[in-house]
């Protein structure tokens, strides 16, 4: 997949890129597993999750940076010293690029049937762990390395800044799966963002990597 610059002029350019990523993405999937036929919708708007998966609308939903509001601009620009343009790229990279095979994954977890509750006890740490391995596994596929090397040091610089997420005394794992969004525990941005960083570097570091068809 052929990347973009990750910077976009309007709704109508970043909608083109994620719906042709989609499409890709979606044709792989089912030529592997034709049996699955598996679809999603692209929805692109304001939403302050930036990038998530409507089951009940099979949709993927992601926003770009010309729809952030100032106050979600300043909290990225919060996160660097950088000039304000690579910021930008840097928020596109991660939200209009890597986050559409990531969510399209949550997309497939729900097709084949992986179960996703609110139990005391459900795994979100490894739900998410393996959206993040298929966006990874979906871009080497594709030859987009230089990319993916380019996002690893991006994570690298966030959770740099980041101040570590987990209180004194709690693993990671259970910290995450006890505080994962929902609608009666709204996304911290840093929290939230920490372990996704997290994970990504664990990913990227991680020599014994599968194949998208695995």
């Amino acid at each position: 997949v052929k990347s973009p610059d990750f910077t976009f002029s309007s709704d109508e350019e970043v909608y083109q890129v994620i719906q042709g990523i989609t499409d890709d993405f979606i044709q792989t999937v089912n030529k592997l597993y034709p049996r699955l036929d598996f679809s999603s919708s692209v929805v692109v708007k304001p939403n302050p999750s930036l990038a998530y998966y409507d089951s009940r609308k099979n949709a993927i939903t992601l926003t770009w940076w010309g729809q952030l509001p100032p106050e979600g601009k300043a909290f990225f620009l919060s996160l660097t010293d950088n000039d304000p343009l690579i910021i930008e790229r840097e928020f596109g990279m991660l939200f209009n690029w890597f986050y559409i095979p990531h969510e399209l994954a949550h997309a497939l977890q729900g097709k084949i049937g992986r179960t996703v509750n609110s139990s005391p006890g459900f795994d979100w740490w490894q739900l998410e762990m393996e959206a993040n391995e298929m966006a990874f596994a979906y871009f080497r596929s594709k030859g987009n390395h230089k990319e993916l090397k380019e996002l690893y040091h991006y994570a690298q610089k966030i959770l740099s800044v980041l101040p570590d997420q987990v209180p004194s005394g709690y693993d990671l794992i259970e910290f995450f799966n006890e505080n994962y969004p929902s609608e009666t525990n709204p996304l911290n941005p840093s929290v939230y963002g920490y372990f996704q960083m997290m994970q990504k570097v664990i990913i990227y570091e991680n020599t014994d990597q599968p194949s998208f068809e695995e």
